[in-house]
């Protein structure tokens, strides 16, 4: 059996173009180096309040060169009460990207013993 490793741009590339999906409606969230390539793709990012500064600096300068910084997005915390490191990360990324996530986002919060502070009366994802 044999394993390739593929670069994560080149995945995301592929999926895009099997979908149909623009790049501005992808958004790619990251943290490290092995994400630079798809974080400096010109995609809309996410660089979660754990990456590191030189992943910052990098995606920042290469973005920048690009006359692409708007596509950067840096999370910060504080969005609904999270810390904006991994997943609250990408969340908070995501809302700001597509405002519309955000007001989902809090209508389905999670209150403080685990429950759905509004719960649909059915639904069904599949």
């Amino acid at each position: 059996m044999r394993f390739y490793i593929l670069p994560k741009l080149l995945a995301i590339r592929f999926l895009m173009s099997q979908e149909n999906i623009d790049s501005l409606s992808t958004v790619f969230a990251g943290d490290s180096g092995n994400d630079l390539d798809a974080l400096t793709s010109g995609l809309p990012v996410i660089l979660v309040k754990n990456a590191s500064r030189d992943v910052y600096q990098a995606t920042f300068d290469k973005l920048k060169s690009m006359g692409l910084q708007e596509r950067l997005y840096l999370a910060k915390g504080n969005f609904m009460e999270m810390n904006g490191n991994y997943a609250a990360g990408v969340l908070e990324g995501l809302a700001h990207f597509f405002p519309e996530t955000a007001n989902w986002l809090k209508y389905y919060a999670i209150d403080e013993v685990g429950q759905a502070k509004n719960r649909p009366p059915h639904t069904n994802f599949m």
